[in-house]
């Protein structure tokens, strides 16, 4: 039943940075014109939930829809359904790996992972327990 879900979160390339600076190392969120009110969100629950009170956001807006990131994953099938749908990238399209059969576990920065994950687990969990689809 799609009214029960509220939000949809998928992951993808969170294993390679974009480069070495360090807005490239943060992750991107893609997003439709009528839930950008999501990276709000997740930056406003990380810095909460995370102690960070950081002056800077942690989910960045996905800078490369030239890429059409947002309707070439997972996530779009759930947004035609009018449900609130994103997905979480920490590489983009142009990322060597990205739908490669290359893309093997030696190629991934595994402390970097591990941060990006914790950060979406934090950013995440109030959506869990909000009544509506927008918190």
């Amino acid at each position: 039943n799609t009214q029960k879900v509220k939000q949809v979160i998928n992951l993808e390339m969170l294993g390679r940075a974009r480069g070495r600076r360090s807005d490239q190392q943060l992750p991107f969120v893609t997003f439709d014109q009528h839930d950008d009110w999501v990276i709000d969100s997740l930056n406003k629950h990380y810095s909460l939930l995370s102690g960070t009170e950081s002056r800077t956001d942690f989910f960045l807006f996905d800078d490369f829809k030239n890429q059409q990131l947002y309707s070439r994953s997972d996530n779009y099938s759930f947004s035609k359904l009018k449900i609130p749908a994103n997905t979480i990238m920490l590489s983009n399209g142009k990322d060597k790996y990205y739908h490669h059969p290359d893309d093997e576990w030696d190629t991934i920065d595994y402390p970097l992972m591990e941060k990006i994950v914790r950060a979406i687990a934090l950013a995440v969990t109030p959506f869990l327990y909000s009544p509506g689809p927008r918190p």
